[in-house]
């Protein structure tokens, strides 16, 4: 079943490969395939599924080593699977952990959460994070007003790569004058 969505993720890559993606569209893919890591992948203990999504992670990050953004989302994932196991477990949960303590936290609760049931819970949590996801540039674009000010100049690099800094640059554009230089 993994070959098959590694052949997608390289076909996927190979399509992209002559423009730079925008950030956005490399977040949303990489979180679907390790969505796909989560579904189909047979694992019982957080400390599997971990193992797996570090795997799989580590050979996305290989075949595209300039994206940041898919190690952040794969540490955002197996923070959402720490975070699933310690609900399910019964563990406090610390709002304050950060995603490098979460990614290299040791199992003192090896075995105690289900993969059936962290599954269910983190597939739900993966799903939200995508419509979140889908919502951030109308979101961004939205306080474009608030986070300019009528002195600003402001100078972008690669204005016509980045969907949300065109939609945040239109949106200030409707209520305040400002100057781009790109």
């Amino acid at each position: 079943m993994f070959k098959i969505i590694r052949i997608e993720v390289e076909f996927y890559w190979m399509n992209i490969n002559p423009t730079r993606p925008c950030s956005l569209d490399v977040a949303v893919e990489t979180l679907q395939f390790l969505r796909k890591v989560i579904l189909y992948d047979k694992y019982e203990t957080i400390t599997d599924l971990l193992k797996a999504l570090n795997s799989h992670g580590r050979w996305i990050c290989a075949m595209v080593p300039t994206e940041l953004v898919i190690r952040n989302v794969l540490m955002m994932v197996a923070k959402l699977a720490r975070e699933e196991s310690s609900r399910d477990s019964g563990e406090p949960i610390s709002a304050f952990d950060s995603l490098n303590k979460l990614w290299r936290k040791s199992e003192d609760t090896v075995g105690v959460a289900s993969g059936k049931k962290m599954k269910k819970g983190l597939i739900q949590a993966i799903n939200e994070v995508s419509s979140e996801m889908s919502l951030s540039c109308e979101n961004i674009a939205a306080r474009a007003a608030d986070l300019i000010s009528l002195q600003d100049v402001l100078i972008v690099h690669h204005l016509s790569e980045s969907p949300t800094l065109s939609a945040f640059l239109a949106s200030a554009r409707l209520t305040r004058k400002h100057r781009v230089s790109s």
